[in-house]
């Protein structure tokens, strides 16, 4: 008996439970997927449409992958350049640390240097910018 038979046996002999797991697995997936989507714009319509790229869709309710909603190094990283407000400029860190860790946190540290970890960030900036970032990291699909 090969592997494939012999999974085809503990489905059929367990009511189909493997098979139950795999499309409950698949829709938690999906559900997890339209979480960080609706957080991610979410980010992107607070941060400011003009740091992201639609691709595709010229409406940010058009979107519908999180692919089709880039943030813009170049014009994040100008934005930052300008002495933006403090708050604001770590929230574009942070959202573009979900996109890119390391050039994110690169960004942080370079334009705001007394930032060196998560807590510190998080910590300056207002509740509802604090919620989406939490909605992101609990929903996190790696980019």
């Amino acid at each position: 008996m090969n592997v494939g038979e012999n999974s085809r046996f503990v489905s059929r002999k367990h009511g189909g439970g493997i098979a139950r797991f795999d499309v409950a697995r698949r829709k938690a997936n999906r559900e997890r997927e339209a979480c960080f989507l609706d957080a991610w714009k979410r980010g992107a319509r607070s941060a400011g449409l003009r740091y992201f790229t639609l691709e595709g869709p010229h409406s940010l309710e058009l979107v519908v992958r999180r692919d089709q909603l880039r943030p813009n190094h170049r014009a994040i990283k100008y934005a930052l350049s300008q002495r933006m407000a403090r708050d604001e400029g770590l929230f574009l860190c942070a959202l573009y640390s979900i996109y890119n860790p390391d050039e994110g946190l690169r960004l942080a540290r370079c334009f705001y240097p007394g930032f060196r970890t998560w807590e510190q960030i998080m910590a300056r900036l207002d509740v509802e910018r604090r919620s989406i970032l939490e909605a992101l990291f609990a929903h996190y699909v790696e980019w």
